[in-house]
């Protein structure tokens, strides 16, 4: 029901939970998206206006960032329109959790991407574990009566 569905985009202080954030990615106008039951990069234009001069491109990426595969094809979306554009192939000598990426491009412009967790292994995502630990870094500098300092907040 509806008040479920919008009780996990926020909770009970209003604070938004990702599922918000998923909600309006997919909720895109012009979104790429992989259809996982025929394995293809698909276009879906759910506005009214007719697009020419987009470019899907979709790069395939093993759990350590090598990119292993990728196409990208010209293409327009027609009003209100699903379109099917082209195979999705299984990686070659993967083992578990790979990662696609679908970019959408009008001219020089990105309009949007995605990223999908896939597996060669059905439902069997235990290889994510391998992934490396990773350490977050962010710095700042602030100013102090005109003058500047350089604050360092987390290494």
């Amino acid at each position: 029901p509806w008040p479920g569905l919008r009780g996990q985009m926020y909770d009970w202080y209003l604070d938004v939970n990702a599922s918000l954030y998923g909600t309006a990615k997919g909720c895109e106008p012009l979104h790429p998206f992989y259809n996982i039951a025929t394995r293809k990069a698909e276009l879906l234009n759910t506005s009214l206006i007719t697009h020419k001069g987009l470019t899907v491109k979709a790069e395939i990426f093993s759990r350590d960032g090598k990119l292993l595969w990728d196409r990208s094809e010209k293409t327009g979306a027609e009003a209100n329109n699903v379109k099917e554009l082209f195979d999705i192939p299984a990686p070659e000598g993967v083992k578990g959790v790979y990662f696609l990426k679908l970019t959408l491009i009008e001219g020089s412009t990105q309009l949007t991407d995605n990223i999908y967790w896939l597996t060669t292994d059905k439902n069997d995502y235990t290889t994510l574990s391998e992934l490396p630990e990773s350490k977050a870094s962010i710095s700042s500098s602030v100013m102090v009566s005109g003058s500047p300092s350089s604050v360092s907040v987390m290494k």
